[in-house]
């Protein structure tokens, strides 16, 4: 079926064509009377939101993109009641959001684009949530909601179930799904299509264009954002997937005067502590000893991730600032034997591999809880 912007419920009508015989004050019905009925959409409940948004532990979905992006992926993450938390990916882009299930309505409490898989979010909540579905689902049905973060900000708009039993063709084969339509202030318009023991099976958004500037002392930059539209159509689900995720691990070049790199992949295991990973990793990088980070008997005993937010009160905007504090046993500093250019690469190293990965605005390092000072 072709997309279309927005599916407003159909009034029935009946037309009826009577034909006057003017020979007669009161004439009887003849044959040519015509009727004509318009059948009216089904406007019954299709059932419950964990119909149609199920909560799937290790589910994991791939979607196929109409932009440059070409693909994008959802894992769901941390699943517990009616809690679930999902990361999705699509390019260099990553949001991990948390969504709840509760009265009737399904929104998302968290969303975050700095969130790693180590962190489990479920008990947060957001300012505003986002509400995605709400019950009865039947056509007509609307609530008010909010935008994720987008280029243009968050923005109030309204969402309304427009239709049901929708055919919709993927590859995993022509399913039927109920549609729900949103229309932002920002200018952003949005359709999704749910369907049962699925989820989100397609969606499609438009954004209209817009102006944003930066100014500094001397000059004033202004970027115009032209027309964005977007379909996504599901390609294939996995129920009991493996999340698979790379860390990058900086580590001093051969020539001890700058970094270098191992991207180094992974399957996320719940049951296994970050710290431990992290310290394989930066003990042996690369399977060369000379480029380790951390000397054999060196702990990391813990890996602390902080976030603070902070209003800007002349522009009423929130900043989040992430910092990472990793805290070593004392025989980093023991087995230190560098000299004071190589200390510096090291701490560099370790520097840029952790604000990389948890994507942090500082970092901290610690030895056995006490600030790290330098040996040379």
């Amino acid at each position: 079926m072709k997309f279309r912007k927005f599916l407003m419920p159909i009034i029935a009508a009946v037309i009826v064509f009577t034909a006057c015989n003017t020979a007669d004050k009161d004439p009887a019905p003849t044959n040519d009377d015509t009727v004509i009925v318009t059948p009216e959409k089904d406007n019954s409940v299709q059932g419950t939101i964990d119909e149609y948004f199920p909560f799937v532990k290790n589910g994991y979905y791939v979607y196929d993109r109409t932009d440059a992006l070409l693909t994008s992926s959802t894992y769901n993450i941390y699943v517990d009641g009616n809690k679930i938390q999902r990361i999705t990916e699509a390019g260099n882009y990553r949001v991990t959001e948390v969504l709840e299930y509760s009265n009737g309505e399904l929104k998302v409490n968290y969303a975050n684009d700095k969130v790693s898989c180590f962190e489990n979010f479920l008990e947060v909540s957001g300012t505003y949530p986002m509400t995605i579905l709400k019950e009865p689902l039947q056509i007509g049905n609307s609530w008010k909601t909010f935008s994720s973060a987008t280029i243009s900000g968050v923005a109030t708009g309204t969402s309304t179930i427009t239709d049901i039993n929708v055919e919709i063709d993927t590859p995993l084969g022509k399913v039927l799904a109920i549609e729900v339509s949103t229309e932002l202030e920002n200018g952003y318009t949005n359709l999704e299509y749910y369907a049962k023991d699925l989820g989100l099976v397609k969606s499609g958004y438009f954004i209209k264009g817009f102006e944003t500037s930066n100014s500094n002392e001397t000059t004033t930059n202004t970027t115009k954002m032209e027309d964005v539209t977007t379909e996504t159509t599901i390609k294939s689900f996995t129920a009991d997937a493996d999340y698979e995720y790379s860390i990058k691990i900086y580590y001093p070049n051969e020539n001890a005067d700058d970094l270098d790199n191992a991207e180094i992949k992974y399957t996320f295991d719940p049951n296994v502590k970050k710290e431990a990973i992290f310290e394989e990793l930066l003990k042996n990088p690369n399977g060369k000893e000379n480029e380790r980070v951390i000397s054999p008997n060196t702990t990391v005993n813990s890996i602390i991730i902080r976030r603070e937010t902070a209003v800007n009160t002349e522009t009423n905007k929130s900043k989040e600032t992430t910092t990472v504090t990793v805290d070593l046993s004392k025989d980093f500093s023991d087995d230190m034997n560098a000299g004071s250019g190589y200390e510096t690469l090291l701490l560099q190293a370790l520097e840029t591999t952790f604000k990389d990965f948890f994507r942090a605005d500082e970092f901290i390092l610690s030895v056995d809880g006490a600030p790290y000072v330098a040996k040379h």
